[in-house]
């Protein structure tokens, strides 16, 4: 991922919310299976995007 600062950073999930993401790819037909140098988003909206950090943060409840 590449955070604040435009800087290359790991992050650590737990293997409930990776299920969820895996899932959450497979209903819209993507691979479960995502390569690290992929600019494909790990999470794309319905055209296919990047969500908006605020958006995601407003369907993750923060």
């Amino acid at each position: 991922m590449i955070g604040k600062g435009n800087k290359q950073r790991d992050i650590l999930l737990r293997d409930k919310v990776m299920d969820s993401i895996v899932l959450c790819r497979k209903m819209r037909l993507l691979a479960a299976d995502f390569p690290r140098d992929s600019d494909e988003p790990l999470l794309p909206n319905s055209r296919w995007k990047a969500f908006r950090p605020s958006y995601f943060a407003t369907m993750l409840g923060g």
